[in-house]
C-alpha cells in the first residue's frame, strides 16, 4: 500500500503539472493531452479499484484463518511445534492444501496488481498526416477522400474503443470511420438462413410504426373481406436481426448469440476472411460516404434498430 501510495502521488502531481501548464499554453494539443491524461488517470483509478478490491478479499482470507485458528486452539495449553498439527483436527490435508493454494492466489493477485506498470505514453495523441486519393486499387471514386498515414503497420491503432458514454451518447463499443464519422458497434443476432426461414425483423417495412402497418392492413383485410395478415418487416423501434447466409460463411448462423462460445473456437480463417470481405468493404463504403456529405461531425448510435 505504501509504494501504491508513492506511485498514485506522482501519478498526481504529474497531472497538475500539465493543468498548471495548460493554463498559459490555450492550444488544440494543450486540450489533446489534458483529454489524453484524464484516460490514463480513469485507467489507473480502474487499478485502483480492482487493487482495493482484492484487498477486501485478502483481508476477508486473513479474518477466515484467524477465525479458524481461534476455533481450533486450547488457550490453556502451551503451544509447542507438534500441537500445531492439531490445529487441523478434523480437517483432511486435501482442505488444508486447498485454503492454502487459495490464500496464495489472492497474495499473487495483488502483488501482480501492484508491480504491473500502466505507461502514461499510451495515452498520449500523436499528430496525423492524410493522404488523399482520387481512386482505390486503381478504381476512381469520383472526388477525392483522406485517409491517415502510417509507416508501420504495428503504428496502426486498434480501430474499436469502450465509450463509458455521456450526457447525450448511451455507453458501448465506438468506431471511428473517417474524422468526425463516430459509429456505435452494434451486436445484432444472426439468423441461418438455411435452417429458418423466419425473415421477422430483418426488413425495414414500408409503413414505418406499427400503427400505420395495421391500419394499412386492416384496411386490406376488409376491402378484399380476408383476414388480418401479420406483418413480418421491423417497425420503427424494433432491433433487427441479421440474416447469415453462405455467401457471407459457410457457418451461416455465426454471430448467432446462442451458439457464439462454440462457433467462435471452430469457425475457420477462410470463414473470417470471407466475413471481412462483406463487412470491411461496407465499411469503406460508409466511410466514403460520409466524406462526400462533408459533415463536420456525425455520430450514430442504435443503427441496429428500426
Amino acid at each position: 500500500m505504501v509504494m501504491l501510495n508513492t506511485i498514485y502521488i506522482k501519478v498526481l502531481k504529474t497531472g497538475k503539472k500539465i493543468c498548471d501548464k495548460s493554463e498559459n499554453n490555450i492550444t488544440l494539443k494543450s486540450a489533446q493531452y489534458l483529454e489524453s491524461y484524464s484516460s490514463y488517470l480513469g485507467e489507473m483509478n480502474e487499478k485502483i479499484k480492482s487493487m482495493m478490491e482484492l484487498n477486501d478479499k485478502y483481508a476477508q482470507e486473513c479474518l477466515r484463518k484467524a477465525n479458524e485458528i481461534r476455533k481450533n486452539i486450547d488457550l490453556d495449553k502451551k503451544h509447542t511445534e507438534p500441537y500445531a498439527l492439531s490445529l487441523y483436527t478434523n480437517i483432511s490435508w486435501a482442505e488444508i492444501a486447498e485454503m492454502d493454494d487459495e490464500s496464495a492466489k489472492i497474495k499473487d493477485s495483488v502483488a501482480d496488481a501492484i508491480q504491473k506498470p500502466t505507461n502514461v505514453n499510451d495515452y498520449v495523441h500523436k499528430p496525423v498526416i492524410y493522404k488523399s486519393l482520387s481512386s482505390i486499387y486503381g478504381k476512381p471514386i469520383g472526388f477525392e477522400c483522406k485517409i491517415p498515414i502510417i509507416n508501420n503497420l504495428n503504428e496502426m491503432p486498434p480501430s474499436m474503443y469502450w465509450f463509458n458514454g455521456s450526457d447525450v451518447n448511451p455507453p458501448g463499443i465506438y468506431t471511428c470511420l473517417t474524422k468526425g464519422f463516430f459509429i456505435q458497434v452494434p451486436f445484432p443476432n444472426v439468423i441461418d438462413s438455411t435452417q429458418d426461414y423466419n425473415r421477422t425483423g430483418s426488413i425495414k417495412c414500408k409503413y414505418n410504426t406499427i400503427k400505420d402497418c395495421l391500419d394499412v392492413r386492416r384496411e386490406l383485410a376488409a376491402k378484399f373481406n380476408s383476414d388480418l395478415r401479420d406483418c413480418k418487416f421491423a417497425h420503427k423501434g424494433d432491433k433487427f436481426v441479421k440474416i447469415g447466409t453462405q455467401f457471407r460463411c459457410q457457418k451461416p448462423r455465426f454471430g448467432n448469440h446462442n451458439y457464439l462460445k462454440d462457433d467462435i473456437v471452430s469457425a475457420p480463417e477462410t470463414d473470417i476472411k470471407s466475413i471481412l470481405m462483406y463487412a470491411l468493404s461496407d465499411v469503406l463504403l460508409s466511410s466514403l460516404w460520409f466524406q462526400k456529405q462533408g459533415d463536420a461531425n456525425k455520430i450514430l448510435i442504435n443503427i441496429d434498430t428500426c
